[in-house]
């Protein structure tokens, strides 16, 4: 069982300033989701792809990940795939963003890519796909966001409690007046999901 929950990954992946670590983020989340070896790509001219397959003798090897992190993230998925498409023939992409993306958005993106790449195959993932996702396969989210994932443990810790040791069962929220200001409160309250993240973790 992993030591988060969804609305904690919503959170600081909707939070994340870094491309480079979501990519990569998104890169091994798809080797234990997929079984298949994808790898990052170099952070400069990576030539609108951000994971590939490792194997160029794999069946697969016309398989990419193109990730975004940008609020306009359907320009980015066009814009990444057209380049894409200048260098390589993708058979398949995964398309990963930090941002919620509806199921009728979802259709619209991906009609729009197949209309540029006709038989493309795509799976769009959007932060509640990548949050359900990274609770069955959480090795990934640990280990490119284990300092959050700290940094709320310690704030949930009482004075008595070791960090590495709070659990999401049978825990009380401390009065966070008393508490060092964390990033990850800051982001809570400014997103106004701190009463989420209450409700489903302690009920």
């Amino acid at each position: 069982m992993p030591s988060f929950t969804c609305n904690m990954v919503e959170d600081i992946l909707a939070s994340d300033e870094s491309s480079t670590r979501f990519e990569n983020f998104c890169v091994f989340l798809f080797c234990d989701v997929d079984g298949i070896d994808y790898v990052p790509t170099s952070r400069s001219y990576d030539l609108g792809r951000d994971g590939r397959v490792a194997s160029m003798t794999s069946s697969k090897e016309q398989s990419f990940i193109l990730c975004s992190l940008t609020v306009d993230y359907a320009k980015k998925a066009e814009d990444d795939l057209k380049r894409l498409m200048e260098f390589k023939s993708p058979k398949s992409i995964i398309f990963c963003s930090s941002q919620k993306i509806s199921e009728q958005a979802v259709d619209k993106l991906e009609s729009t890519l197949q209309a540029i790449c006709p038989g493309l195959d795509i799976r769009t993932m959007g932060v509640d796909q990548l949050s359900m996702l990274a609770m069955k396969h959480p090795t990934s989210f640990t280990r490119y966001y284990h300092a959050e994932l700290s940094e709320l443990k310690s704030a949930l810790s009482t004075g008595d409690t070791d960090p590495s040791e709070v659990t999401l069962t049978g825990l009380r929220i401390p009065d966070v007046t008393y508490l060092p200001l964390r990033r990850y409160y800051l982001i809570l309250a400014w997103r106004h999901q701190f009463h989420h993240l209450k409700d489903q973790c302690f009920g």
